[in-house]
């Protein structure tokens, strides 16, 4: 394989394991849900998001300190993803300066990519970690609640996909409220 075929499919892997690793959750911390997931529960579908439980706090009856818990989790969440999120580019960015060499340097490549891997672990544990805490502020019946809300296309009460209360949305109209799906997400 030449150098440049190399280089192109080197990117196209990096980029591509950067965009799974925002799809499984780590581009968006306040919660996200996998798009490519296989058959059976996902990870995230156990949890809820705090836009969900924000955008149902009524029915969920939240107490004004649950609401300021959730607030609090969201911004320190927000500002430890934007951290994240420059180290990640300053990261991928080297990345990319290094494939586009004729000589590719493997050491220096498999170095970078030692680096970048390891902030995509720390926005993933700090996706993990929000969702977790967002769980544990909540009652049984909140979590019961949202998980009815949401869908059950999984066993035991664990909830369904976002993406289908996303459909659900579209389908009597609405628009979805949040980020826009991905391409692929529908």
């Amino acid at each position: 394989m030449n150098v440049k075929k190399f280089v192109i499919l080197s990117a196209l892997v990096l980029s591509t394991a950067t965009c799974w690793s925002q799809s499984q959750g780590g581009g968006n911390p306040q919660g996200g849900v996998p798009q490519n997931k296989p058959q059976g529960c996902s990870l995230n579908e156990n949890f809820f998001t705090p836009e969900m439980v924000m955008q149902n706090q009524l029915t969920l009856n939240l107490s004004d300190e649950q609401k300021a818990s959730i607030k609090k989790i969201m911004k320190e969440s927000v500002v430890a993803f934007t951290d994240l999120q420059w180290q990640q580019s300053v990261k991928q960015e080297a990345m990319i300066l290094l494939l586009k060499q004729e000589k590719i340097d493997e050491a220096k490549a498999i170095s970078q990519l030692e680096k970048l891997l390891v902030i995509e672990n720390e926005i993933k544990k700090l996706h993990l970690s929000s969702l977790i805490k967002v769980k544990n502020l909540l009652s049984a019946d909140q979590q019961a609640t949202l998980a009815s809300l949401r869908g059950a296309s999984c066993p035991a009460g664990m909830g369904g996909s976002m993406q289908g209360e996303r459909r659900r949305e579209r389908n009597q109209g609405g628009q979805t409220q949040g980020n826009p799906p991905l391409p692929g997400q529908d």
